[in-house]
């Protein structure tokens, strides 16, 4: 095999990689995408209800800020319906 087409492969290879390390990267952000539109329909049902209370929905809150920001410290309550 000549040099040219070792190196061809190479730069393939390169883009290979980079492409599946974008592809894993997507697939995490619509994940997350989809975690907060389901966790946003649970607050809106969640705020509707007479027994929820301000503290728990601040609490809710705080989970959609933290699917955001995984480094945002912890600071909900334990609210469940």
């Amino acid at each position: 095999m000549n040099c040219e087409t070792k190196s061809s492969i190479e730069k393939l290879r390169k883009l290979r990689d980079e492409l599946c390390k974008n592809q894993k990267k997507w697939d995490e952000a619509f994940k997350i995408k989809d975690e907060i539109v389901t966790e946003l329909k649970n607050l809106k049902d969640f705020t509707e209800s007479p027994k929820s209370t301000k503290k728990c929905i601040s609490g809710k809150i705080d989970n959609l800020l933290i699917l955001l920001d995984p480094d945002r410290e912890n600071e909900k309550g334990n609210c469940d319906e």
